[in-house]
């Protein structure tokens, strides 16, 4: 055996450093694996896109119902890409008329159908909601009951825009149908909580890690092995 008066001088003083050093490493590594939290998953912004005169009517009456949401006219196809890159939430506010697309409308299908590829790329991480704006006038009660029935109908008429982002990888988690003529008796909220539902029920729930210890015996036992086999 090696005593203590057989260690040169020097390295008698340096041993108690180096075991404070020892000590000090391993209790930061400690302390900073006990500290760490997870991420917190930060809250979608919801952003209102409208094609048409009226589809603005309808984006402007949602923002003022719709807390922290903005609106914008779909002018270019930098909206949606960007609404995309941002993670928002979109609200497509599309305008119809006698049963087919507003011309804005039509201009954005049109976009949507020459897109270039790299675009489409970009519209992957696309979740939205259709909101179909019946563009109607003022009548007579009989004539108000005629375009009532007639606004499922609609819906097929927006399918081409709805099947266009589809198609790049975005995803559609809900719909409705507004007529700022006959907004009356809550429909405008309803339509906005019919909204708000579908985003909240279509939202990519955050992943959570689970860390488990599994205590090592000191001694291994070759028996303990074997038992986990299927008997014949």
């Amino acid at each position: 055996d090696v005593c203590s008066s057989d260690l040169p001088a020097g390295a008698l003083a340096a041993a108690p450093a180096m075991s404070l050093a020892v000590s000090q490493a391993s209790s930061a590594a400690v302390t900073t694996k006990t500290t760490a939290q997870p991420t917190a998953v930060p809250a979608c912004a919801t952003r209102i896109l409208w094609t048409g005169s009226e589809a603005r009517e309808a984006a402007d009456a949602l923002v003022g119902l719709w807390p922290g949401s903005t609106c914008d006219q779909v002018s270019s196809l930098k909206a949606l890409t960007g609404a995309a890159q941002k993670r928002e939430q979109v609200v497509l506010a599309v305008e119809c008329a006698e049963g087919s697309l507003s011309d804005d409308a039509m201009g954005l299908l049109s976009m949507l159908r020459a897109m270039p590829l790299p675009l489409q790329a970009q519209l992957r991480q696309l979740r939205f909601a259709m909101l179909v704006v019946a563009a109607t006038d003022a009548g007579n009660a009989g004539e108000r009951a005629s375009t009532n029935s007639a606004r499922g109908e609609l819906t097929q008429v927006v399918a081409p825009i709805e099947q266009a982002l589809s198609r790049f990888g975005g995803k559609c988690v809900a719909s409705s149908i507004v007529d700022l003529q006959d907004t009356d008796g809550g429909k405008l909220e309803e339509a906005i909580a019919a909204l708000q539902a579908g985003f909240t029920d279509g939202a990519p729930k955050p992943l959570v890690t689970a860390t488990t210890t599994t205590a090592t015996p000191t001694t291994a036992s070759p028996t303990s092995t074997t038992t986990t086999t299927t008997a014949p």
